[in-house]
C-alpha cells in the first residue's frame, strides 16, 4: 500500500481480499466498517461486488455409470451437458 498525493491509499487486489475477509468476520455493517477503517464506501462496494461476481462455485461431482452397470450398450443412452458462465457448452452423448 502506498499513499498518493491526493491522500488516499492504493491497495492491491490481495489487500482488498484480506480487507473483505476481515469485514465478513467483523459483524459490523458495511458503513461502520468503512468508517472505522477509513475506507471509501464506494471503493469498498466496488471491490466487494467485483469479488462476488468473480466467485467460483466449488466443484461438485456426480457418479457416472460404468459399462459394467449397463444392461447393454444399445438399450442405454447417457447424455452429459456442461454449460459455463462464459457461454462455453460441452454436450456428450453415449449410446
Amino acid at each position: 500500500m502506498k499513499k498518493s498525493k491526493r491522500n488516499y491509499t492504493h491497495r492491491s487486489q490481495d489487500n482488498w481480499k484480506a480487507i473483505l475477509t476481515i469485514y465478513e468476520n467483523s459483524g459490523l455493517t458495511q458503513e461502520a466498517f468503512c468508517q472505522q477503517n477509513k475506507l471509501s464506501p464506494s471503493t469498498f462496494s466496488k471491490w466487494k461486488k467485483q469479488f462476488r461476481q468473480n466467485a467460483i462455485a466449488p466443484p461438485s461431482f456426480i457418479e457416472l455409470p460404468t459399462t459394467e452397470n449397463l444392461m447393454t450398450a444399445s438399450t442405454y443412452c447417457f447424455e452429459f451437458n456442461i454449460a459455463l458462465r462464459s457461454g462455453f457448452k460441452l454436450n456428450l452423448r453415449l449410446n
